[in-house]
């Protein structure tokens, strides 16, 4: 998950092509109500898509933490 935060001129679409997220999704997690009103600073999160790893033998929690970032 990202964060993001709004600034001056910025629209939804551009946030969500930026990233590469479906708009639907964007306005989705996010719960907005008005999908044409952004402030400011307003934080959003931005999803991304789930990554899955097999573990192999030998590998640690550490090893595969740094796989995922």
């Amino acid at each position: 998950m990202l964060i993001h935060v709004v600034t001056p001129g910025e629209t939804l679409w551009q946030i969500a092509s930026r990233y590469g997220v479906d708009f639907a999704r964007l306005v989705a997690v996010n719960e907005l109500p008005d999908s044409g009103r952004l402030v400011i600073g307003q934080a959003l999160i931005i999803p991304r898509a789930a990554r899955q790893h097999t573990v192999e033998s030998g590998e640690t929690l550490w090893n595969v933490s740094k796989l995922v970032v």
